[in-house]
């Protein structure tokens, strides 16, 4: 069916200005652009905002700049993102970190993808770009979603001659996502602060809607990494204290989405890690507490229960500060 529909293309940033600029001029030079592309500033401290205005590459239009005054974490800044998205009246928003740089035809793949195969935005989830670190190993891989009825065959390749994949779950990295889905599945859960959040939106979504990999659309993740024991591999305090949340999100979503087997697996891998922890060459102890922390707060995250539906800004929460582009009140003002 013929496209319909506008497209905000979101993008969290903290104290990358050089690299973010790169990413804004990669979405500026798509095959098919966004109608906008609204940028949140969480709390960077290298002047990123001032970087942005010099720039020159705001005053093109169609870029609208938020900033916070303190980091919030990449959960909290996701949602806001998306909550700003649909006050804004986007039907769809196309998310990537500030270090992704999509192919020139990435959003035209993704909108080829869904008018090819869909009628309706409820009828997926969300569609997801293949992602590839910059020597071209992939990264990110979505898991693909094996599930199926007693008796039956999966699923997860009906789509696949059109080059669609079923998938369970994702990383948030070039995700492409309706306005149905999220007034469906509720916003990301600021409560996940810095790890996981993509997993817990996506497992989410997929419980209820299925969504796919789009094989045709591509982006290169810069920074990205693909490392297998979280705690062993920083050698930063703060950043070694950080990963707690990995532990612990990591618990919630094998004891809420996944079998009891797999969450003992895990369970068994994080004491194995802190057996290795010991062996370190730097703040063993710092990283045992990181991973005995991590599952501590998992069994307290699982008794506060599931992530919950999206929310509005309340009264109580200071929105960000638009420092570039219209204003939402202008937005509706204009009938949009």
């Amino acid at each position: 069916m013929p496209w319909t529909g506008n497209i905000s293309a979101l993008v969290l940033t903290y104290n990358r200005k050089e690299m973010l600029l790169q990413v804004l001029k990669a979405i500026l030079a798509q095959v098919e652009r966004a109608d906008e592309i609204i940028v949140l500033d969480n709390g960077s401290t290298d002047g990123t905002c001032e970087f942005l205005q010099e720039s020159g590459l705001l005053e093109y239009g169609g870029i609208v700049l938020y900033r916070r005054p303190e980091n919030t974490g990449p959960a909290a800044g996701v949602d806001t993102l998306f909550r700003l998205a649909k006050e804004r009246g986007s039907d769809w928003v196309w998310y990537m970190d500030d270090d992704t740089i999509p192919d020139p035809d990435a959003l035209q793949e993704l909108k080829s993808a869904y008018s090819e195969n869909f009628s309706h935005p409820e009828e997926v989830g969300f569609l997801k770009s293949l992602v590839v670190l910059p020597d071209g190993s992939p990264n990110g891989v979505p898991e693909v979603d094996l599930r199926a009825a007693p008796g039956e065959s999966s699923s997860w390749a009906v789509r696949l001659g059109a080059g669609l994949a079923k998938v369970r779950c994702s990383t948030f990295v070039s995700i492409f996502v309706p306005r149905s889905t999220l007034k469906r599945i509720g916003n990301v859960d600021p409560e996940f602060r810095f790890y996981a959040e993509d997993t817990d939106f996506t497992l989410r979504t997929t419980e209820v809607i299925p969504a796919y990999l789009v094989g045709r659309s591509k982006v290169t993740h810069i920074f990205g990494t693909n490392c297998r024991f979280r705690s062993l591999v920083k050698r930063n305090p703060k950043s070694i204290d950080m990963q707690r949340y990995y532990y612990r999100n990591n618990l919630y979503l094998r004891l809420y989405y996944y079998s009891f087997g797999r969450t003992v697996l895990f369970v068994c891998k994080c004491f194995y890690e802190a057996l290795l922890a010991l062996a370190s060459d730097s703040y063993q102890l710092r990283r045992i507490a990181a991973i005995m922390r991590g599952l501590l707060s998992g069994l307290l995250l699982v008794m506060r229960g599931k992530s919950g539906p999206s929310r509005p800004f309340s009264d109580h929460e200071t929105p960000p500060l638009l420092i570039k582009g219209k204003p939402v009140s202008d937005l509706h003002a204009c009938g949009s």
